[in-house]
């Protein structure tokens, strides 16, 4: 492997070293970052250039081993980002490692019982609406595909000075750099957005919290299929870890979430199989409007009305939680100056969109940092940055409004809202074409 790697620098405080010019900087080693550096080292086009890495931290990504604890943090990958991991050569790690694809999901509202469900089969050739790995598993994937790319652990951008020709970069770690491109992949506190217009941006809470864990079931089932269902306060959904486990993320109120994280185990456990199981048989508006749409649908039968299995218990230590917020940079770029991932945006986790909208991110400004040095034009160009950003503005706005609108239309008992979206979701999952669309929307 043709990886270089700068030693991790033991410098007096107040001096500064040096470590000279580099074509591509990025500041940021988590998996976005990584994923991007991956795809630069890859590049044909790069191949002369040089490349650098910055790690916040020395923890070495590694992989678990056989019979280790699954991580409580995972995400769901579309068929798009398993083209990239393929390409940058770090799927067979992950599939080797551990991973588990679902065909089928099941989504349904609490205060109407309408639902929709989602099956790849409807789509021919999709083998699977996408596959669920623990974070990581993809980050520790990435890590052993880096080529060409030097990497500098315990280090972060603390200050940045632009200049016509370059950036010039000061770090945590003491080291100064310049770069003729800095990408920040330094998340959602981004110290590199703000060297962009002041790190302006919109954002606003959702006034939720996210509580995850690693769940295992009764028995072992043919675990294909994701879970999720819309209560009052916030979405509750199950992802398919293993045939016998599966990966928990419950948007809820902060007070609620609290009371989950210490609830003792056994009553956690309860309180997981009641969100999901507990019946509504009110006869509200919502529940007959929906009612009467399945009565149109003549194949349409109550034996389809699928629930997910029991949960036996929870992985001692695996309880977490995490804010719900979201934020969206007032540009992705500047000059020689560029954002990618939650440093430029940032959704609720509804529909595991997230990082995969990252992905998207490297996919796009890899392929125009490369254009730029087949042409022989300056990696910083604010006119390929440009058309960087417009690209990943089309994709990501559209999609960040629909998931805003959507938590804002499920995340309430409201009976005219109920009423909307209890027709919808019903209407929706009895128009075949339109389910397929939404498919092969979101597998993009």
């Amino acid at each position: 492997m043709a990886r270089r790697l700068l030693r991790r620098f033991s410098i007096g405080a107040g001096v500064h070293r040096n470590v000279g010019i580099a074509d591509v900087v990025i500041s940021g080693g988590g998996i976005v970052g990584s994923a991007l550096a991956c795809a630069l080292g890859k590049s044909s086009a790069m191949r002369d250039k040089r490349l650098v890495l910055l790690e916040a931290s020395s923890e070495n990504a590694s992989l678990p081993q056989p019979g280790d604890r699954y991580g409580n943090r995972v995400s769901a990958l579309t068929p798009a980002t398993i083209q990239f991991l393929k390409d940058v050569d770090a799927w067979e790690t992950i599939c080797s490692t551990r991973m588990k694809s679902f065909r089928t999901m099941h989504v349904w509202d609490s205060c109407s019982e309408a639902r929709i469900e989602f099956d790849s089969k409807s789509v021919s050739d999709l083998p699977y609406m996408g596959c669920i790995v623990e974070n990581r598993v993809i980050l520790g994937a990435l890590r052993r595909c880096l080529r060409n790319v030097e990497t500098v652990e315990n280090c972060q951008v603390n200050l940045v000075e632009k200049s016509p020709r370059e950036v010039q970069l000061s770090s945590t770690g003491n080291e100064q750099l310049k770069a003729r491109l800095l990408i920040g992949a330094d998340g959602a506190n981004s110290t590199v957005r703000k060297a962009i217009e002041g790190g302006k941006h919109y954002s606003k809470s959702y006034h939720q919290t996210a509580v995850v864990a690693t769940l295992h079931f009764a028995e072992e089932i043919e675990n294909e299929t994701a879970w999720q269902r819309f209560l009052p306060t916030g979405p509750i959904a199950l992802l398919p870890l293993s045939d016998t486990s599966s990966s928990l993320v419950w948007s809820t109120s902060p007070s609620h979430a609290q009371s989950l994280l210490q609830l003792p185990e056994d009553s956690f456990v309860d309180s997981v199989n009641s969100a999901f199981s507990d019946n509504v048989r009110n006869q509200s508006l919502p529940s007959r409007a929906v009612q009467a749409l399945r009565s149109l649908n003549q194949s349409d039968h109550e034996s389809v009305c699928k629930y997910p299995p029991s949960i036996l218990r929870v992985d001692e230590g695996s309880r977490a939680s995490f804010p719900l917020a979201l934020y969206h940079g007032s540009t992705y770029v500047n000059d020689r100056i560029a954002l990618v991932g939650d440093a430029a945006h940032r959704i609720h986790p509804m529909a595991g969109q997230g990082l995969n909208l990252g992905f998207g991110d490297a996919i796009a400004l890899a392929k125009v940092i490369a254009e730029a040095a087949e042409n022989g034009e300056d990696l910083g160009s604010e006119f390929y940055l440009r058309r960087y950003e417009r690209e990943r503005l089309r994709r990501v706005v559209p999609v960040m409004a629909s998931i805003d609108a959507l938590n804002t239309l499920f995340s309430t008992s409201n009976s005219a809202l109920a009423l909307v979206r209890g027709v919808g979701l019903q209407f929706t999952d009895m128009i075949a074409p339109l389910k397929t669309l939404i498919i092969k929307t979101a597998a993009s």
